[in-house]
């Protein structure tokens, strides 16, 4: 039986939604009256969702400014991605062929999705399944606390996507980096896949960093 969301759960997961696709944007103040008014719901579980978000680190209360969708700086990003890299190749060393092989058809299906998406210059649609086929295979390895706090740091990183990806060329050395990756441990070589997997995520990183550092300084 499929479990109905409360009131505050649903307004949590629409500006969390919100935040991570960019229609808030970093620095924008969130008022709770404005929200509950957008939601059409009272303050309360407005109040509620936006403490939720601060532990989740997209929020944060600014002194005379009060709830505002936090800023990351260019070093922020490459503290996580240095985590994203270490977790996600941890979760590939677990990745044994008997893991793998529920999964594969999946990954493979969810690789053809991100070619077509790439062709069709769908981003929005390209980054949904670039963000599920790294949390599968996370989550593939086993270690649920690995990946409850993968999911924390997926989040972080999920309004930044796009920026790693204005560039044409990097696109498609995008999609050819996880048909890479996929091949690697369909293959067996674990060893190669992290190195490839290190090599697609920094590139990514660096794609996000050149991008916040090119933003107007407060």
């Amino acid at each position: 039986m499929q479990q109905v969301m409360t009131i505050q759960e649903q307004v949590y997961q629409f500006l969390k939604e919100d935040i991570c696709s960019g229609v808030f944007r970093p620095g924008q103040r969130l008022q709770e009256v404005s929200i509950a008014n957008q939601y059409k719901v009272s303050r309360s579980p407005v109040r509620e969702a936006l403490r939720r978000l601060a532990a989740d680190g997209l929020v944060e209360e600014v002194p005379n400014k009060g709830v505002t969708v936090k800023r990351y700086s260019a070093r922020d990003m490459e503290e996580i991605y240095e985590m994203r890299v270490m977790m996600e190749n941890e979760a590939i060393d677990h990745l044994t062929r008997a893991k793998l092989a529920p999964m594969e058809e999946e990954l493979t299906s969810l690789l053809a999705r991100m070619k077509l998406a790439y062709q069709r210059r769908d981003m929005p649609d390209y980054i949904t399944m670039d963000s599920q086929l790294h949390r599968m295979l996370v989550r593939g390895s086993g270690n649920a606390l690995l990946f409850q706090l993968y999911d924390r740091i997926d989040t972080l990183i999920r309004q930044f996507r796009r920026f790693s990806l204005v560039d044409p060329v990097r696109q498609a050395d995008s999609v050819v980096e996880h048909e890479t990756i996929l091949q690697m441990l369909l293959q067996g070589n674990n060893d190669a896949a992290k190195e490839e997997n290190k090599r697609h995520l920094l590139l990514a990183r660096d794609q996000v960093v050149a991008y916040l550092n090119s933003l107007p300084e407060e």
